[in-house]
């Protein structure tokens, strides 16, 4: 007795959107390192250092090159490892389009995590979107399948 097709609808919508979403991201990720390789490395002050455990956040005020001052509170690695306090000047690294809200340590190269995750993931549900959307996978008929 054949077994009929099964529908392959809710696979294609799953991969197809999926992958949009992906690519969405992935898209938004390069934007990104883009802008904060335009970026700019700048002397900061040190305004205020708050830990929590062994994390701590600085808040910290700096010039951009086009002069404008800004203030910025992020994680640093760089406290953790020495002691920094209100007062001390620190080298970051920020952005250049929008550099008071993305400041960060010059050696933290954390940012490439996401494009390297979005880009696996591209990967994986563009597979999907070729087996949703390719040819069916047929078995090849049993030629002695019903003989004693």
């Amino acid at each position: 007795m054949a077994q009929l097709p099964r529908s392959r609808t809710f696979l294609r919508v799953f991969f197809t959107l999926a992958l949009l979403l992906v690519l969405t991201g992935l898209a938004g990720s390069i934007w990104s390192n883009l802008d904060d390789a335009r970026g700019a490395d700048v002397d900061a002050e040190v305004v205020r250092v708050d830990s929590s455990g062994t994390k701590r956040m600085l808040t910290v005020r700096f010039t951009t090159a086009e002069g404008r001052v800004c203030e910025d509170y992020f994680r640093s690695m760089l406290a953790e490892q020495r002691t920094v306090r209100g007062g001390d000047v620190v080298r970051i690294h920020h952005p250049k389009q929008y550099p008071c809200g993305n400041a960060r340590d010059v050696d933290d190269s954390s940012q490439w995590g996401s494009t390297v995750v979005a880009a696996v993931l591209t990967i994986v549900f563009g597979i999907g979107c070729f087996v949703a959307w390719g040819p069916p996978i047929t078995m090849p008929p049993q030629r002695y399948a019903d003989m004693p």
